[in-house]
């Protein structure tokens, strides 16, 4: 018990000072001759009190002979649930940490909102209605005004779910409260990517040609040239490295480059393929990069500065290109509304209009969900284009003067 200290006025009562300044408490027991700690795995002191009251309540009825069912453990709160699933890494189904990705950056967004309003809340709170409450309180602390905030707080309801489900095979929780929760949304009448997708190789290199205008935002086009020839997600595509070694985003191996390393051999497909228009872009690029980013090994640099003393991150963020896109449809310099995954979308497009059936699209861009996603999200093929007979869409302009990057590359 040498790093225990005895917390003040609290009988049975110790903590642990942990790195981040926090308390672990632990609650001393005597029993039967014998001298033990118990860690209460709560850094509250309101639940250490719970906890070591239910204890020393069991041991006099024991000693009293009474015999009736004591919670020992008391009331689980939401704020316990949430710490315990952000300490394990967010773990998924299979009980491992998720990695950086879609999914986590979004988890990490839900555990902030979650305790802003669910903090000192006990699970029995976790009712529709009250949910209801969350869902006018989101609304109202949202950055985006006039949002509905409905989607957010279906992912919430994911997140918070997740941190449940954590809890139950920890032994915390006998059942998942949020499977009585109902959502606000459907992923039926969700705006998907194709809705704000290139429709032509010119719509396309039209809208990166404005992302180049300005020397800020020059590796958000590439960033969206590269999304665009491959398929890759947002946050696949920016873990590209130039000095990427064999297994490795970035790395190329003849007319295959990797850009994501494989979690389920045999399911995921770790590669995309170069065809001569995506080489054409990435010489271009290169080009590019040299001449302004030599030391700089990501191949979508980071140009903002912070705040002195903080560390910035060396390659653009997941949600740049998007908010790039946005400021310029807002001026009115593009007249529609693109995304970063709308490039993706723009990809299915391109490889169907050759002929390529859905199913290898899938392997192509690793839609795990299959064709039926594939649906969902990029709309169906049109039956006309079945058999090869469909437009047969390019990635690059008739005329080289048209390209993207024509005058970047020309005036510097």
């Amino acid at each position: 018990m040498e790093y225990l200290k005895k917390v003040e006025e609290e009988k049975y009562l110790y903590s642990h000072e942990n790195p981040d300044g926090t308390q672990t408490y632990f609650v001393r027991k005597v029993e039967n001759g014998k001298d033990t700690t118990e860690c209460l795995n709560t850094n509250r002191i309101g639940t250490a009190r719970k906890l070591r009251d239910g204890w020393v309540h069991g041991r006099t009825s024991k000693k009293l002979g009474i015999i009736e069912k004591v919670e020992e453990k008391g009331p689980v709160l939401i704020a316990v649930i949430l710490d315990d699933y952000e300490k394990a890494g967010y773990p998924d189904h299979q009980g491992n940490p998720k990695k950086p990705g879609d999914h986590l950056t979004s988890e990490l967004a839900s555990i902030v909102a979650l305790r802003g309003f669910w903090d000192g809340k006990e699970v029995g709170a976790l009712t529709q209605n009250n949910w209801d409450d969350y869902r006018d309180w989101r609304r109202i602390n949202c950055s985006r005004k006039g949002s509905s905030c409905n989607r957010a707080t279906d992912l919430d309801k994911n997140c918070l779910s997740n941190a449940c489900k954590w809890a139950i095979r920890k032994e915390k929780l006998a059942d998942n409260p949020m499977s009585k929760i109902g959502k606000f949304s459907s992923y039926l009448k969700a705006k998907h990517c194709k809705a704000y997708s290139p429709q032509k190789v010119e719509e396309l290199h039209a809208a990166v040609r404005a992302v180049f205008n300005s020397p800020k935002s020059e590796a958000l086009g590439w960033q969206a040239l590269f999304e665009a020839a491959s398929g890759c997600r947002t946050a696949e595509i920016l873990q590209l490295r130039l000095d990427a070694q064999p297994d490795e985003p970035g790395y190329i191996l003849d007319d295959n480059m990797c850009v994501r390393r494989c979690k389920n051999v045999g399911r995921e497909n770790p590669f995309v393929n170069l065809t001569p228009e995506f080489k054409v872009i990435i010489s271009a690029h290169k080009i590019w990069h040299d001449r302004y980013y030599p030391n700089n090994p990501w191949y979508f640099p980071n140009v903002r500065t912070v705040a002195k003393g903080k560390v910035a991150c060396p390659h653009a963020q997941t949600s740049s290109l998007t908010k790039c896109l946005d400021r310029l449809f807002d001026k009115k310099i593009l007249k529609r509304k693109f995304t970063s995954h709308g490039m993706r979308a723009f990809y299915v497009l391109w490889r169907r209009s050759h002929g390529i059936s859905d199913a290898q699209i899938c392997a192509e861009i690793n839609q795990i969900g299959g064709t039926r996603t594939l649906e969902i999200s990029y709309g169906i093929v049109p039956p006309s284009w079945l058999g090869g007979k469909g437009p047969k869409l390019t990635l690059l302009p008739a005329d080289r003067r048209n390209y993207a990057w024509a005058n970047l590359l020309a005036s510097k």
